[in-house]
């Protein structure tokens, strides 16, 4: 018997389930209960459930329709193998086999043109190709069995019949046609495609056949698919009861099945119980309800057609003929009814489905029940319930308060993130009752949030009252493990450069490191020889390229092991030079790359020859034994990337394919396996959950939220196939992924129970303008504002419809700053309010009210402060104070740390690069320059082959007139200093302490090979004043610089020791309120400052270029001042100019510029 339970609420019909299992057990204790269920996660909840509500929840089995229906045509039919021979992985392997053998027959032209290239880039096509056909193909069988029969017997006038029907102005030609059709008899879009499809599909039933007949006489099996067993299937249920039948069998949360799963369940019910649950969202019948939309359509349609609509399935008999009146908007039967609009718009697929469950003789139990209580969720919910039209009258009451659905505009993925944690720490501070299981958070794609998910989560420790537990599922395997992504990165190192990040961020995959045994300070150590060694890319010297390649890692690798011998200064040895850092105790270290430099050279060679998959399978197991360590961390990924390169190849040979393999084409077979497997484990684990938009995966959550419906993101887009031949004949129960889509937004929604959260971006980061919501959004706006009136209510006569639906719209739709860090979030009257009090800064107004998260800094006692100043910290903060304050006082730090790779080749040097070659062959006279320019090509410093001469060159014409200046100085020894001043200020004694270095015969000379700047005269100002001290009788000290390829010189007029003593006393006391007080000095602009006549609009121009970034022409941009200025109203610059007096006047007295 068939029972068909309908209910709104999953919640329902859950109880229905677990009181059917309980009041009624198998009875056989040991045979286990059939749930079918469409996605593990609904599974994982029915479990859960079960075993809250009897205590356990044991030998309970949860199969997928399809795999259910092909063990029992094993367990029940006559030689039908365990495997079907007819899945689609395994059609994709014999169609690669077919395919090239048919190419020469003029049905398959196109698929000539389409494969026609490199003999590598085509065995790519052809996978891809065969990889659609076989897709394709599954379809077919499951929702166009007819025609596969009609294939099977040659009859390709059936297929084309069946088509035809659905096409305007087109009949069924009389008498068979041989291919190609012309174009008054079929359409471009499928001319051809029956006929090769239809030969394409003899061909390959003919192979399977041919393959399994082989096998028949010892297994006694034989080559059937899904559309010939499902026949065979029902007239053997019509005919008896079979011996394995379950007894019996459950279908929950499934939103569709196809007609003839649904047809085989029919005829099992004839013997077994069978209880199928359908959510459905309506209570009375809406099988035959239309979209407005595709009303309108039917309408442009009839005008174009000259009255008439063509037949399909969509339509039945009585809409079609009342469609075809000649004034078919009276409708007086209401055939054309479209019911409740969003129901009509986004329900196709639950709508066909209930359509095809109405046709069948069943026990019907209705359990439906209206949502609780008056939020407007809750009216949406019931509107839908009860197939509510649209009504000129506003039938729903939106509260002031009433928060129930809220829909938020962002910026960016990560302020939608950041909003949405905000708005859960306010439901659980508003109810305490609502814990973070209680919540769904799901998206159109998971992956693509979860760099903006762990930041703002995962930001919180455990003891942080902001902490929220939650759990990504969904996510795919590549992005979801490290050594899962590197091993597929593995599989794709056959075109690779071996770029200098690329391979160490392989080596910096744990699993690798601890596989050649090295630890992460050694990696480090790697990390920093690569940098500095000249390492850019390719792995051999030699590979693809006649002139050898110094940046390659063979070279820097035999540049480190012969640093171990010798030092760079002891010459040339066999075309390599020694690489110091590496000197001593390092050679183990070295040999640990050396190895894991010998594997992928290994694994290349592997790569560049096509193989039989048999050898593949060996190779590929190989890689995963050799280059990852088995710990117990990493177990349980290795025996799933075994397992998984054991199935692949395993269908390969069982299918017969005998051909070589490229590996491109191997990657893409892992890639596609990996996407394909499900990585649900994370779901409905106790935590908050993230997950992304699956059929049935709405299941009931207090609170559900909807991220990133974007325009054109959600629905999701998906093209389908040229030559899917089903998108010209459409049928009821047909699967289109944009309708399925709308049936999971549909879903959501109802699965809300307290509320329902949408977010997306709808403001421009570049320039603010508005952007759209998903059409699915816009819709729900539509009919929320057109059918939603305020309390109080609006008085029509007093306020047009316009403003209240305005009205309405600011209600449900909030808009968001773009920042963090925005006042707008502190606000105490904004209801939504952020708790990230991180990011209060200087806000301390009245109507902000933050006092409590703004602490001033703490005075500094001057007797606790340490007694020694250095030289260093000294310059620094005389550089830059506000730099100094933000790293010192703030702890904040805008220069990136982080090591950058070089990972191209260079054909010129960079402004960098050509600085720090300038200033080596600088310490040294130009006779040895040939000589260093040697060393520098052979480190992979220069560019290569003729373009390292080239540089060269360039770089001794440039530096010929500074070397000839200095050239006195680079015959002698240079000396160094060290200080010790003691100083008292402010009555408190300190010392300074540093050293000076680049000293000769007493007097400080320096020089570089770029500009002199603002900074660098500072430093020897300082330097200076220091030195008076030290050795008041040392010479002015001269610097040297090269600006324009012109020498530059700059010296001091002598000062006394008196003025050195009073002007660092300056700086000094300075140094020490720093500690407490902010001090904004652009000490870059001290020229401007101290020059005369003075404009005050032209200082403050000068300071706002000091914030620009780097998309201004500003070689003065500082980032401190860049954030300092974005949180200033005014400037003060008369303090400026008083504070530049006393700092740098004496300076700007003593500076000489020119001999």
């Amino acid at each position: 018997m068939l029972h068909l339970y309908y209910s709104n609420h999953l919640e329902t019909q859950k109880e229905l389930l677990v009181r059917l299992l309980a009041l009624q057990p198998l009875s056989d204790p040991f045979q286990s209960e059939q749930i079918l269920v469409q996605s593990q996660g609904m599974a994982q909840w029915l479990k859960q459930q079960i075993a809250e509500k009897c205590g356990v929840a044991a030998n309970i089995a949860f199969p997928l329709p399809a795999s259910f229906i092909w063990h029992q045509y094993h367990r029940t039919l006559p030689n039908v193998p365990q495997r079907n021979a007819f899945a689609k992985e395994s059609m994709q392997w014999h169609l690669m086999a077919l395919i090239p053998t048919l190419l020469s027959l003029p049905q398959f032209a196109e698929l000539k043109r389409y494969l026609s290239g490199q003999a590598q880039t085509e065995q790519e096509k052809l996978y891809q190709l065969s990889g659609k056909i076989a897709d394709l193909f599954d379809q077919y069988l499951v929702y166009r069995p007819e025609w596969i029969t009609a294939w099977e017997q040659n009859n390709d006038q059936a297929v084309i019949q069946a088509i035809m029907q659905h096409l305007p102005n087109q009949s069924p030609p009389d008498t068979a046609l041989s291919l190609p059709f012309t174009d008054d008899q079929l359409t471009p879009e499928w001319q051809g495609a029956v006929s090769w499809q239809g030969q394409l599909w003899r061909a390959l039933y003919a192979r399977i056949e041919q393959q399994t007949a082989q096998q028949a006489a010892q297994n006694h099996q034989n080559c059937q698919h899904r559309a010939a067993l499902h026949q065979r299937y029902l007239q053997l249920l019509h005919e008896q009861k079979p011996a394995h039948l379950p007894q019996r069998l459950f279908i929950f949360g499934i939103s569709a099945l196809p007609k003839v799963y649904l047809q085989t369940l029919q005829a099992m019910a004839q013997h077994c119980e069978v209880h199928l649950f359908f959510n459905n969202p309506c209570r009375y019948y809406w099988g035959d309800i239309i979209d407005p939309a595709f009303l309108q359509q039917l309408k442009l349609r009839k005008r174009l057609t000259n009255g008439k609509v063509g037949s399909g399935e969509w339509l039945n008999d009585k809409q079609l003929a009342q469609l075809n009146q000649p004034d078919w908007q009276d409708d007086p039967l209401g055939y054309l009814q479209t019911g409740n609009p969003l129901l009509a718009t986004w329900g196709k697929m639950g709508r066909d489905f209930l359509a095809l469950l109405s046709q069948s003789e069943a026990n019907e139990i209705d359990a439906y029940a209206e949502a609780d209580g008056n939020s407007l969720l809750a009216q949406l919910q019931n509107a839908i319930l009860n197939l509510q039209p649209a009504q000129p009258d506003p039938p729903f009451l939106l509260a002031p308060n009433d928060q129930s659905l809220m829909i938020h505009a962002c910026h960016s993925p990560m302020r939608e993130v950041e909003i949405l944690h905000d708005q859960l720490l306010h439901w659980f501070q508003q109810d305490p009752a609502l814990t973070p299981k209680d919540v769904v958070i799901m998206l159109a794609d998971v992956d693509q949030y979860v760099p903006y998910i762990h930041a703002v989560f995962s930001q919180y420790q455990y003891n942080d009252p902001r902490f929220i537990p939650y759990e990504i599922a969904d996510r795919k395997h590549s992005h979801s493990d490290v050594v899962i992504a590197s091993y597929l990165q593995l599989l794709r190192l056959k075109e690779s450069d071996f770029s200098a990040e690329s391979v160490l961020a392989l080596l910096d995959v744990p699993e690798v490191r601890e596989r050649f045994e090295l630890d992460l300070k050694e990696l480090e150590t790697l990390q920093n020889w690569v940098a500095q060694n000249g390492i850019r890319y390719g792995l051999s010297a030699n590979q693809n390229a006649a002139v050898p390649n110094y940046n390659a890692w063979q070279s820097g690798l035999q540049r480190m092991l012969l640093g171990t011998a010798m030092r760079e200064n002891d010459g040339i040895w066999q075309n390599s030079v020694a690489f110091d850092l590496s000197h001593g105790l390092s050679a183990q270290i070295i040999g640990k790359l050396g190895d894991f430099l010998d594997c992928l050279q290994h694994w290349q060679a592997v790569l560049q020859q096509p193989q039989p998959i048999e050898q593949w399978q060996q190779q590929l197991h190989w890689l995963l034994t050799t280059l990852f360590c088995d710990n117990q961390q990493s177990r349980s990924v290795l025996l799933f990337l075994a397992k998984r390169i054991d199935e692949i190849c395993q269908t390969a040979l069982d299918a017969g394919y005998d051909r070589t393999l490229d590996s491109s084409v191997i990657a893409e077979l892992f890639d596609a396996k990996l996407s394909d497997e499900d990585n649900s484990f994370h779901f409905l684990n106790g935590k908050l959950s993230f997950c992304t938009l699956l059929p049935m995966r709405a299941i009931p959550f207090k609170v559900v939220a909807l991220l990133g419906m974007n325009e054109g993101d959600y629905p999701r887009q998906h093209q389908p196939n040229s030559f899917d031949l089903m998108q010209y004949a459409p049928q009821k129960g047909d699967r289109v992924r944009r309708d399925d889509d709308r049936y999971l937004f549909l879903e959501a929604i109802l699965s809300a129970q307290q509320k329902l959260y949408i977010s997306y971006i709808g403001r421009s980061l570049t320039d603010n303008q508005a952007l759209q919501p998903s059409v699915l959004v816009s819709q729900l706006l539509d009919y929320l504002s057109d059918q939603t009136d305020l309390i109080p209510a609006f008085d029509p006569q007093q306020h047009p419809e316009q403003q209240r639906q305005d009205k309405v719209r600011s209600h449900l739709v909030q808009q968001h700053p773009m920042t963090v860090f925005s006042r707008e979030n502190f606000a105490l009257s904004q209801q939504n309010r952020s708790f990230a009090k991180e990011w209060l800064i200087n806000e301390a107004s009245a109507d902000l009210q933050c006092n409590q998260f703004m602490q001033p800094l703490s005075d500094v006692d001057q007797s606790a402060v340490s007694g020694v100043i250095t030289l260093e910290q000294l310059i620094r903060f005389v550089q830059s104070p506000l730099g100094y304050f933000f790293e010192k006082q703030l702890g904040v730090r805008f220069k990136n740390d982080q090591t950058d790779w070089a990972d191209s080749e260079n054909f010129s040097l960079d402004s960098l690069e050509r600085y720090q070659l300038s200033e080596r062959l600088l310490q040294q006279p130009q006779t040895q320059w040939a000589a260093q320019m040697q060393r520098f090509e052979l480190k992979g410093e220069l560019p290569r082959a003729n373009f390292a001469e080239i540089s060269a060159q360039k770089l001794s014409e440039r530096l010929q007139p500074l070397s000839a200046v200095i050239a006195p100085y680079l015959a002698q020894a240079a000396d160094s200093l060290n200080i010790r001043i003691a100083l008292e200020i402010n009555g408190q004694r300190y010392q300074l302490q540093g050293g000076i270095s680049g000293l000769y015969q007493q007097q400080k000379v320096a020089w570089r090979s770029g500009a002199i700047k603002a900074a660098h005269i500072i430093q020897y100002w300082i330097e200076y004043l220091v030195l008076q001290l030290q050795q008041p009788d040392s010479a002015t000290p001269h610097f040297y610089g090269l600006e324009k390829n012109k020498v530059q010189f700059y010296r001091f007029q002598p000062i006394s020791a008196q003025q050195a003593h009073e002007q660092l006393q300056v700086y000094l006391q300075d140094f020490l309120r720093a500690e407490q007080v902010l001090l904004a000095l652009p000490t870059a602009l001290y020229t401007e400052f101290l020059s005369a006549p003075q404009n005050d609009e032209q200082l403050l121009q000068a300071i706002i270029k000091l914030g620009q970034d780097g998309f201004h022409d500003s070689d003065k941009a500082d980032p401190y001042w860049q954030r300092f200025l974005a949180q200033q109203q005014q400037i003060d610059l008369e303090t400026i100019k008083s504070k530049m007096q006393r700092w740098f006047r004496l300076m700007q007295e003593s500076l000489v510029v020119g001999l």
